[in-house]
């Protein structure tokens, strides 16, 4: 007599050569000798989709088909040995949309065994698919469809992060204080990164790799808008959002309000709060969306007073509409961050443009539609809390604590940038941005204050630069 493993009522049915519809099983079964096993994974993001499918070669070539649920779930029994999803299609608003990976994603299928394989990503910006792995998110779907007793594996070796995710799952929600339309975000360590990407060298796609990894971040406590800076506030009319502005722009505009951009730490914890777990961010729900709202639509309100609160009471428009930061963009700023307070890399050509869980890069001086921005106050990048409205500080506290620069009044000194660097309005990494320096660039130094050095430009200007990243002419550091 076979011992079951799991004794239930059906198998998967596998469809051939037209697709399924929502064809995944009500119950697994498995004998404990049994040559084939059961894989489980999801395409993302597919919601309310009238159909989809999944396909799948074995080594041998032979295809194989299996539905998707309405979430983009799928769960088929499989035969033992490599199999690989090959492409993948669902149908939305009458829409089919089919997607072949130019990379295969292969894997093993154990006999006997629940193998739990990744999600299947979708980028509803660039529309690139990757490979991630979302296991204890998509492992609580399973257990609540099939029951806690089927024991599911992952294909990732990722089991260190999977119980840091588990500890931060178990946060408590922070208490809301909005003041003069400000929110407070007090000083937290949470879990920056929301997903692990699983193996890029196996995955289909994989070239941005600056998403992961998670990663633990301590922040210290400061104000942000509740919602973006209005078209209103530029002297336009309406309250929507204002849209098109560079980053140059935005960064003077809050810095003429006493406040600066976020950096891309602080906006993810304002957008999801250090709560890890399936409530991501302000407006994006893993699973099925909140009743009588879907916040991944076209028609939530232009108005955001009418959008929903996050943990903090920010309103963000889920995956609509991205906002600047303050942050350089660099491919491994999640691999090399400190601890405490990230503000990303000291210089770059870029910076980091956040909408919900998506991370891109766009250059400073550019104008996209669909990018607004919001200011924070306060926070370590200010070295001191500023106050709500209508008292905040009228210059970075920082840049304002600055003794006035010693001017050098012997011969001018020559310099040379060691790297792509910026010129700095004041004596502070918070000052206004006012040039950018190639490397190799020859700088006239007129005196020094602290950490910097101030340079006159080619133009006239004057501006500050800091000292690690200039040498004397003759190559040696000052």
């Amino acid at each position: 007599m076979l011992r079951r493993i799991a004794v239930v009522a059906m198998l998967l049915a596998i469809c051939w050569s037209t697709g399924c519809s929502h064809q995944v099983p009500q119950s697994i079964f498995l004998k404990a000798d049994d040559l084939q096993g059961v894989i489980f994974g999801k395409v993302a993001p597919v919601r309310d989709a009238q159909e989809g499918w999944i396909e799948f070669k074995t080594k041998g070539g032979r295809a194989l088909k299996a539905g998707l649920d309405a979430d983009g779930y799928f769960v088929v029994k499989a035969p033992r040995g490599t199999l690989s999803i090959v492409r993948f299609a669902y149908q939305l608003n009458s829409r089919l949309n089919t997607i072949t990976l130019d990379q295969p994603y292969s894997f093993e299928v154990k006999p006997s065994r629940l193998l739990y394989v990744g999600m299947v990503f979708v980028s509803p910006l660039s529309q690139a698919v990757y490979l991630t792995d979302d296991f204890l998110r998509d492992r609580a779907w399973f257990a609540n469809r099939f029951g806690e007793k089927l024991k599911l594996e992952s294909f990732f070796p990722n089991q260190k992060f999977y119980d840091l995710m588990a500890q931060y799952s178990q946060a408590e929600p922070p208490v809301v204080r909005v003041e003069n339309g400000r929110a407070y975000i007090p000083g937290v360590r949470f879990l920056m990164g929301d997903i692990w990407p699983g193996d890029f060298r196996i995955g289909p796609g994989g070239a941005d790799h600056s998403m992961i990894p998670p990663h633990e971040a301590i922040i210290s406590s400061f104000w942000m808008d509740r919602e973006p800076v209005s078209r209103a506030a530029f002297g336009l009319q309406g309250s929507a959002p204002i849209e098109g502005v560079s980053w140059n722009e935005a960064d003077r505009f809050c810095r003429e309000k006493g406040g600066r951009l976020p950096t891309e730490a602080e906006w993810e914890l304002a957008a999801r709060g250090p709560q890890w777990g399936n409530l991501n961010y302000t407006g994006m729900l893993n699973g099925q969306p909140k009743p009588g709202v879907d916040l991944e639509r076209a028609d939530l309100p232009a108005n955001p007073a009418e959008w929903p609160d996050g943990p903090y009471g920010v309103r963000f428009r889920a995956v609509q509409l991205a906002e600047w930061t303050g942050d350089w963009f660099n491919e491994v700023t999640y691999r090399t961050s400190p601890l405490t307070d990230p503000a990303g890399p000291d210089f770059g050509g870029e910076k980091v443009v956040r909408v919900g869980p998506y991370r891109y890069s766009l250059p400073p001086d550019s104008r996209p539609i669909g990018v607004g921005f919001r200011c924070v106050y306060g926070g370590a990048a200010h070295r001191a809390a500023v106050a709500p409205p209508p008292a905040p500080a009228a210059v970075p506290p920082e840049a304002a604590d600055q003794p006035e620069p010693r001017r050098d009044t012997a011969e001018r000194s020559v310099l040379v940038a060691l790297t792509d660097l910026v010129v700095y309005a004041a004596p502070s990494r918070d000052a206004a941005v006012i040039a950018r320096i190639e490397k190799g660039t020859l700088l006239t130094s007129v005196g020094e204050s602290g950490d910097f050095y101030l340079v006159r430009l080619d133009n006239g200007e004057e501006g500050f630069v800091r000292r690690q990243q200039v040498g004397s002419r003759n190559g040696d550091d000052r």
